[in-house]
């Protein structure tokens, strides 16, 4: 009994560290390059609005 408890425990660790390193990879894949994009598409229109107010009231 204590061997196929033993195997199943191993055999649930290993599936919740299989599911786990799955997900990961596909956070990694598949959304963070978009959240890296999103990001500097953020940051250049921060940029031109800040340049545009500034030229604004300048003028």
């Amino acid at each position: 009994m204590s061997i196929l408890k033993k195997t199943l425990s191993k055999t649930a660790e290993v599936t919740v560290l299989t599911m786990f390193s799955g997900l990961f990879a596909g956070y990694a894949l598949a959304v963070y390059p978009f959240e890296l994009i999103a990001q500097k598409q953020t940051i250049r229109a921060q940029k031109v609005k800040i340049k545009y107010a500034s030229s604004q009231y300048s003028s």
